[in-house]
């Protein structure tokens, strides 16, 4: 605020440069000093208004920063879907959505509904099983989709039934560009950084290797990242301590295969080395799951889905903040 007296100040001392020069006194020395200090003094001011929450650039939201990724972990019953959305001042909205919950409900929509998203940008499946595929027929029906993604495994209609093949022939009659990805892949969402880890391996499309095959997707915006595992069990886990153990770490574990004790093992926490975790599951029984457990061994506060939507906001440089329904039992990162 004192440099706003700066015109003032000028002002003044012109004029009392001015009386100098009137008795011949040389100022050039003293006037460029008062110049330079002038020029300094709005200078600083200009960049401190720039910077501020409320200057040119400023908006009022829930982080100190206007740019903001919120992650949606939705209640969708013993089944995944994750809404990633990305807010910048002055711009729409960005969205991906990994998962798209089970069939025979309608969640998805009704929550993309509400955020009044009007574009997907990225549609991820993370494998074919119906707990993860189940209202993406629904999904890419109802909203433009920039690109699906998903392995290549999800092409198999006669294993995976009418649901996909459903969804196939949705992408295909509106045209919707797809892509089949491993380790590797890298999407950009405004300015959030999504990159595909897993699977590193091809598994086959065996029943029992799908989830070994599931998309694991680490999601990274400035100094925060979030890890996705889908289903991905302890052997694929295993896969990326070994090919991509520098990309693991993570703020945010969401626990493998709903908690189960297939996945999330603890070679793994100690890589990923998590604040907090979100559990997706249907409802309290959950709590007895192996993974689960591990985690609240590991210290890890973890928020479930059965307690409601679980919603992650982050400016990328302060901690995570967490909304739910109703708190973990274990508490809040």
């Amino acid at each position: 605020m004192s440099c706003l007296w700066s015109p003032i100040w000028l002002f003044s001392q012109e004029r009392f440069v001015i009386a100098l020069k009137r008795k011949k006194i040389k100022v050039s020395i003293f006037g460029f000093s008062v110049l330079f200090f002038v020029l300094f003094c709005a200078f600083a001011s200009l960049y401190t208004f720039w910077k501020s929450p409320f200057g040119f650039f400023g908006c009022e939201v829930e982080s100190d920063s206007c740019d903001v990724l919120r992650v949606h972990f939705l209640s969708v019953g013993s089944a995944d879907s994750i809404v990633i959305e990305f807010s910048k001042k002055g711009c729409s909205s960005c969205y991906a959505l990994v998962d798209a919950g089970d069939i025979g409900s309608h969640e998805v929509c009704d929550y993309l509904y509400k955020l009044n998203v009007k574009k997907i940008n990225y549609a991820f499946l993370t494998h074919p099983h119906r707990d993860h595929l189940g209202q993406f027929p629904e999904v890419l029906g109802s909203f433009q989709v920039d690109m699906f993604v998903t392995n290549k495994n999800a092409t198999n209609f006669e294993k995976y039934g009418i649901t996909s093949k459903k969804l196939w022939e949705i992408v295909k009659e509106k045209g919707i560009p797809f892509k089949f990805v491993m380790s590797g892949a890298r999407f950009l969402l405004g300015e959030v950084e999504i990159f595909v880890l897993g699977p590193v391996f091809d598994y086959g499309d065996a029943e029992k290797n799908l989830n070994d095959s599931s998309l694991v997707l680490s999601v990274r915006f400035k100094n925060r990242a979030f890890l996705l595992t889908g289903d991905a069990t302890s052997k694929s886990e295993r896969d990326l301590i070994e090919n991509c153990k520098d990309c693991l770490q993570a703020d945010l574990l969401k626990l493998g295969h709903h908690g189960g004790g297939g996945s999330t093992s603890s070679k793994f926490l100690r890589h990923v080395s998590p604040s907090v975790a979100v559990l997706c599951a249907g409802n309290q029984e959950s709590v007895a799951k192996k993974g689960y457990l591990r985690a609240l061994k590991y210290g890890v506060p973890v928020y479930k889905t059965c307690d409601g939507n679980v919603v992650v906001t982050t400016d990328g440089v302060s901690p995570l903040t967490i909304k739910t329904e109703r708190a973990s039992l274990r508490g809040a990162a």
